[in-house]
Order: structure tokens, then C-alpha cells, then sequence
């Protein structure tokens, strides 16, 4: 009988260990199967490209149906919920038997949940980025909010990199005379969470290109009819345009499940292996394990975090070596015409809860970051889809 695999969740978590699991075991007898709500692998990074008419959807974007091949079954389709006693992830088309489940689904996001959400924008997703794209397009001049709605949303960087990259839109319009650029964040100061090795050239970069802060403090709801953002102290910041992370939580099938939650309320798991607590046959890793290893939600922790659980599953099925968790991380953030190239050691904040901040540091701001990124773009997609 074959060994079965389902993954949950296309993105950078599943379909790396897609990828890795495809490669590690050519030669073994297994079925695995990827569900994804959205039947897309997004290289969600250039969203913010997408949103200023850089990039198209079909650039950043492939169909999983392309996964289709004689030992892998790619179905769009939404988790409902997952049996771990009986291994059986049940979605709203069907039930899924298991050996080795990894869910990798990313956060729920909602944006009906922050009220007034209908005067905002977002680039936390494809549709909203395309809708943000004819917004920005259209903007004559005023004042941009950028802000978050929840403490977790993905890609921690993104607020300040949408802030660089209008500010330089703006500025080859010949409009940012016109415009005032706001970052409203829960930090004290910008890139706080990454420590004085980001967040030091960071606030230099947001002061000489005149982008203001208001810091320690998040939207909680908004004014749809005034334009208004009301923070969690109650003050108001008024804008023409808002860009605004809206509420990012717990998929329900893992927030309904005593199995699988963590106290925190998202996915249960460790910083090993990745193994659920209760079942050692399922994994967590991404976006739905930041908020539980206190991590920000990146695609390049699940990138790492994936190699470790599909040589763990690897091991376990033909001996494949296992692979020890890569706790660094690199990103690059674009600020226009050049990108910031940062490096994070996360080992000291995973294994001591005393420890405030990763070890983090600016390599470098270059034109050749920026080229470099768009590479990464191209690599990433190939490394799952190859050349289909």
C-alpha cells in the first residue's frame, strides 16, 4: 500500500515540502495530495509590485492543477476540518485518508471582521493588491494611512516597504509634493520587532523621504463615510487613502480543534520538527505557527521550516537524512528603485523566551537587491512547478 501525504495549503510552506518530498522520495510508493483554498501558489512577496502596475498576476502566480502528475493530486478546495484520531482532513468536497498530514494553509484573513473595512485597501492578497493597483493609479494627492488591524499579519516588513515604494511612485509622478505618507504600527518604532540592527537605518530611511509615524498604535475600526481610522486609543487619523492589514486569524479548523491549537490559539507544534504534540503523524508549519513560536509570519521561515518536515517524513519512509531546522532568515524589501537586503539569526528568540529580539542586520540597499528579489520571484515558482 502506498504511504499517503496530504498537505493543506499551496503556498510557500506546502508547496516547498511538495517540492522536497517530491524529490526525496522518486522512488518510494507514495500519494500525496495538495489541497489549497485558492488552487494558486502566489510568490506573495510581489504583491506590493502588483499593486503599483509592476507586475501582472500571471507573473507572480501558477495554477496548482499544474501539480497533477501520476503520484501527486492537486484539488482547489477549503479544509473544513481534520480528524487526527483517524486521519482524515474533510474539506467541503470530500475526505482525505492520511499516513503524514503538514498543514501549511496560512491565516484566515477577514477583512469583514474590522468594521468599516469597505474604505480600506489592502496587499495582503492577490484581489485586493489588483484593487489597490487602480486606487494608487487613480490617486491625485492627499493623505495615505498605511496600518495593521492585528498584531499577526504576513510579512511583518510590508507596512514601511509600502510607504518606500509609493514614496518613490509618487515622486517619479512628479506628485509627492501633494502627498503625505503615515505608517500607524503597535511598534514603537519602525522595524522595532527585528531589533536596533533594522529598526536604527530603517528610521533614518522613513525620515529623509518624509514619511511619518505614529507609533503604538493600530487601527480597530473605521469611519467608512468620514475616512477615518479610528486607533485603539480612540484617536482618529483621517485619510484619502488607507492601506490597512485586516484581521489575520486562526484558520477554523485548527481554532475549533483541541487537537490541533496551541494556547495561543493557533497551530500546536515544535521548534524540532514540527511535530504536533498530540500526533506525531501531523505537522505545523508557516504562517499558522508564528503567532505560537512567536516568529513573524513569513514566507521564508515556512520555506525553511518545510525542508525540515518533509525530511522528517522523508526519514521516517526510506531513510532519507533528516535536516536540522535552518533557524535564519533573509528578505529582501524593496524601497523603489533599489532593495534592502536584511539577515535575521532567530536561534537566540526561538530557544529563550527572555530574549526580545532576533539578531538581525542590514547587508546592504542596492539596486542589485532589487533585481535580486525578482530572481528569488522566478527561482521560488520553479523549485515547486519546475518548467510546467
Amino acid at each position: 500500500m502506498p504511504k499517503k501525504i496530504v498537505i493543506i495549503g499551496a503556498g510557500a510552506g506546502g508547496g516547498i515540502s511538495l517540492s522536497q518530498l517530491r524529490r526525496a522520495l522518486s522512488n518510494e510508493d507514495v500519494e500525496i495530495t495538495i489541497i489549497d483554498q485558492t488552487g494558486r501558489t502566489d510568490f506573495q512577496p510581489s504583491y506590493v509590485f502588483l499593486a503599483l502596475g509592476e507586475k501582472k498576476p500571471e507573473e507572480i502566480s501558477r495554477d496548482i492543477s499544474q501539480l497533477n502528475d501520476s503520484r501527486v493530486r492537486a484539488v482547489k478546495d477549503t479544509v473544513i476540518s481534520v480528524d487526527a484520531a483517524n486521519r482524515v482532513v474533510k474539506t467541503s468536497g470530500g475526505s482525505y485518508q492520511y499516513d503524514y498530514l503538514i498543514m501549511s494553509p496560512g491565516p484566515s484573513i477577514d477583512p469583514s471582521s474590522l468594521k468599516g473595512h469597505e474604505a480600506t485597501h489592502s496587499v495582503w492578497t492577490m484581489e485586493d493588491s489588483l484593487r489597490l493597483r487602480d486606487a494608487v493609479k487613480n490617486f491625485k494627492g492627499g493623505n495615505v494611512l498605511i496600518s495593521v488591524s492585528t498584531q499577526w499579519y504576513k510579512c511583518p516588513p510590508v507596512p514601511w516597504e509600502m510607504a518606500l515604494l509609493l514614496d518613490d511612485y509618487f515622486r517619479r509622478k512628479n506628485i509627492r509634493d501633494k502627498v503625505k505618507i503615515t505608517v500607524a504600527h503597535p511598534v514603537s518604532r519602525p522595524m522595532e520587532m527585528y531589533g536596533p540592527g533594522l529598526s536604527e537605518p530603517f528610521s533614518k530611511m522613513l525620515d529623509d523621504r518624509n514619511i511619518e509615524g505614529i507609533y503604538g498604535r493600530r487601527v480597530s475600526s473605521v469611519d467608512a463615510e468620514k475616512k477615518r481610522a479610528i486607533m485603539d486609543n480612540g484617536e482618529t487619523v483621517g485619510f484619502d487613502l488607507s492601506i490597512v492589514a485586516p484581521p489575520h486569524l486562526p484558520p477554523d479548523f485548527i481554532k475549533n480543534n483541541d487537537d490541533l491549537r496551541s494556547p495561543r490559539g493557533w497551530a500546536a507544534t515544535n521548534i524540532r520538527d514540527f511535530r504536533n504534540p498530540k500526533y506525531e503523524d501531523v505537522f505545523a508549519i508557516g504562517d499558522v505557527i508564528a503567532p505560537t513560536i512567536q516568529i513573524g509570519m513569513a514566507g521564508v521561515l515556512a520555506h525553511f521550516q518545510a525542508d525540515t518536515v518533509s525530511s522528517a517524513i522523508a526519514e521516517e519512509i526510506a531513510g532519507y537524512p533528516f535536516m536540522e531546522y535552518n533557524k535564519v532568515a533573509v528578505c529582501i524589501i524593496a524601497t523603489g528603485g533599489s532593495g534592502v537586503f536584511s539577515y535575521c539569526d532567530l536561534a537566540g528568540k526561538l530557544t529563550d523566551p527572555k530574549v526580545k529580539f532576533p539578531e538581525c542586520r542590514m547587508i546592504g540597499n542596492d539596486p542589485l537587491f532589487r533585481f535580486a528579489h525578482d530572481l528569488y520571484e522566478v527561482n521560488f515558482l520553479s523549485s515547486i512547478y519546475g518548467s510546467r
